[in-house]
């Protein structure tokens, strides 16, 4: 058993040449961690996932594929030094539905510990939607400090991502996406999912708890 996850340009090949390398292994069991999107989705990064998850499916091995929609992690790059307790991102006024990364790790552990019981499975992960200026409210009254959200063009973000080494491919990816939400064309960017207590056993952490969790990164 193993897992398997991806977020590069290369990512079909690696995953590819990964899933042959698997076979030849005598693998039993993938766990593969992919992105939430519609099975119709039209923005590439997310078919790419979606084309990973079909080569794995070919392969006779057993897998279930994970599908996280938005990190809250992506959040953590706060506290802005220039503009402490602004929130700067770029997916406009749009609600997204937001998941700890930690506890993408904890259902990947729980199902690598029982891979029968969640054999041929496609898990969606998200427990609460959020929008920025929602999180801002959240980060106020959890850490006691003033927070905002101010919204940024996506057309500003390219040169951002391209200026701290993001493959130029994926980059040009991430700016699509955001597009998207400020114009309101991904309302399933919005969806969360009532499944993570029924798989680990224990609630899932919220906004509340991951501000508090990383208080220290995110208090100016």
């Amino acid at each position: 058993m193993f897992l398997l996850t991806g977020y590069t340009v290369d990512m079909l090949a690696q995953s590819k040449a990964i899933v042959d390398e698997a076979v030849k292994a005598d693998v039993q069991h993938i766990v593969h961690i992919g992105a939430y999107a519609k099975e119709d989705t039209t923005v590439a990064h997310l078919g790419w996932h979606q084309l990973i998850e079909r080569y794995i499916e070919s392969s006779g091995i057993a897998y279930t594929h994970l599908r996280p929609n938005y990190f809250m992690q992506n959040l953590l790059r706060l506290p802005n030094t220039n503009n402490p307790g602004v929130i700067h991102q770029f997916f406009g006024e749009a609600r997204l539905g937001w998941i700890d990364a930690d506890d993408i790790a904890l259902v990947a552990a729980t199902v690598l510990r029982s891979p029968e019981r969640y054999a041929g499975q496609i898990i969606p992960l998200a427990v609460e939607a959020l929008t920025g200026d929602e999180i801002a409210e959240v980060l106020t009254q959890s850490l006691g400090q003033p927070y905002r959200y101010q919204a940024q063009s996506p057309d500003d973000l390219l040169a951002q991502l391209l200026s701290v080494g993001m493959e130029p491919a994926y980059a040009r990816c991430a700016v699509d996406v955001n597009r998207r939400l400020t114009t309101g064309t991904m309302s399933e960017a919005a969806d969360t999912f009532d499944n993570f207590e029924s798989i680990t056993g224990r609630k899932p952490n919220y906004w509340k708890d991951f501000a508090l969790k990383h208080r220290d990164k995110f208090r100016y």
